[in-house]
């Protein structure tokens, strides 16, 4: 089987925790729908293509910024302000938020596709984006320090890892109860309708964040690297 190798680096950036609003604050590493966004954004795919994504890495320390967040409401149209629309239903107002921000972040990143044949597609894409890369936000820029297509294999048998890097692990690859953080992580969504709308409802993976860790299946690539897709 094959994977495309991704060694990622950021200035700063925010992988924003979706229940945070008044401060925004970050996951310590992407998650799983943040990368699988930015791979078929890259290839200009318009429906889901099934893949499994591993994410590990690290980062020097995190810092603040204040940010205004335009809104929409109609109870807050004041004859002062801007409107998108010039009509009585429509305004806009502007408040500060505070962004939580990740420094030197170093990312590596696998991606398996369900379909091998993407592969090539999906590494050419990568290589020659049809724009700029970015993870998290916009602004958040990727700076490609390694692209490659690797031979991977699952192996099955308990072992003890320690990695400078930290790693998404989800739980089917642990080998009892392990100490660290746990994350209900998106991956992809289903469309559901309600009253004549659609909402998006993401499929969560738990996945256990740690350095440290005992399992008892993992993937190696052809570099004799250890990652765990989801």
């Amino acid at each position: 089987m094959k994977a495309i190798k991704m060694k990622i680096k950021q200035n700063m950036c925010n992988y924003r925790e979706p229940t945070s609003f008044q401060q925004a604050e970050s996951y310590p590493l992407p998650p799983y729908s943040t990368v699988i966004g930015m791979i078929h954004n890259a290839c200009g795919y318009t429906e889901y293509k099934p893949m499994r994504v591993s994410v590990q890495g690290k980062y020097s320390s995190t810092t603040k910024n204040l940010q205004y967040i335009y809104s929409f409401a109609p109870s807050k149209i004041e004859k002062n302000r801007p409107y998108i629309c010039q009509t009585e239903s429509t305004g806009v107002y502007r408040t500060p938020q505070t962004k939580e921000l990740l420094t030197d972040v170093e990312l590596l990143v696998y991606i398996v596709p369900e379909e091998q044949s993407l592969i090539d597609d999906i590494y050419n894409s990568l290589l020659y984006p049809r724009e700029y890369l970015s993870l998290g936000r916009r602004e958040d820029l990727v700076v490609l320090e390694e692209l490659k297509i690797v031979e991977i294999e699952k192996k099955e048998e308990i072992i003890n890892i320690q990695s400078e890097y930290l790693h998404y692990i989800p739980l089917e690859y642990l080998n009892n109860c392990q100490v660290g953080t746990t994350f209900h992580l998106s991956k992809n969504y289903d469309l559901i309708t309600i009253n004549n709308k659609n909402y998006r409802k993401f499929n969560k993976i738990k996945s256990l964040l740690s350095s440290k860790i005992q399992v008892n299946k993992y993937y190696l690539d052809e570099d004799n690297v250890i990652f765990f897709s989801a």
